[in-house]
């Protein structure tokens, strides 16, 4: 607010230059829309013993940042918290994980393709198509960087900093980065959610 002294001697002329003078440095700034939270109106993250200052970041396409904002604003949650948090589960169930997983591959080849493999795995010494494919595979699996094709924009999430112990010392042990494996473990999840499989349903009858 503006106070100008009570007397009759000051011009017009100054008590103009003194408001204008004011109103420049006066700034309005108006948003084009306002910011909505993804977890407006649900409760907020539990604390942690030291303050989340720590951040680690994900690499993601433009159409898997709409999938994931949309998810975590039908359900209320951050995206850092949605994504903390499951790296955190990953991290605390990575020691159960023992077994391993076969997988088993059905692919179709032309005759003569399929004497090419056949040829392939006489001369790289293999007892089989399968261990021919799993070693062509593997130098692929041991890279810790993984690369994907396209634009991608990054989303951040925030940890204490035991978490972040906790997640760095995870990825080391796997070999695996948060640029790449954050944001699968998103999508996954998002795929297993109740509404996105209903969705794969409905879209695999209209296709019939």
């Amino acid at each position: 607010m503006l106070f100008l002294p009570n007397s009759s001697h000051i011009l017009p002329e100054i008590v103009t230059a003194l408001v204008a003078a004011y109103l420049g440095h006066v700034t309005v700034s108006i948003a084009d829309k306002p910011v909505t939270r993804p977890n407006a109106g649900n409760r907020l993250r539990l604390r942690a013993k030291t303050a989340r200052q720590r951040f680690l970041e994900t690499d993601v396409t433009t159409e898997q940042h709409e999938q994931i904002m949309e998810y975590c604003l039908k359900n209320k949650i951050s995206v850092s918290q949605f994504l903390a948090d499951l790296i955190l589960e990953d991290a605390a169930t990575a020691k159960t994980r023992k077994a391993a997983v076969r997988v088993s591959l059905d692919l179709d080849f032309s005759a003569e393709e399929y004497e090419k493999l056949e040829l392939l795995v006489h001369l790289h010494r293999k007892n089989s198509i399968s261990l021919l494919i799993r070693d062509l595979l593997q130098p692929h699996l041991d890279l810790q960087r993984l690369h994907i094709p396209g634009e991608t924009k990054s989303l951040r999430l925030y940890l204490s900093d035991r978490e972040h112990e906790i997640v760095t010392k995870h990825f080391a042990s796997r070999g695996i980065t948060a640029r790449k494996y954050v944001s699968f473990l998103a999508l996954k999840a998002i795929a297993k959610s109740p509404k996105s499989r209903k969705e794969s349903q409905n879209n695999a009858v209209s296709r019939d």
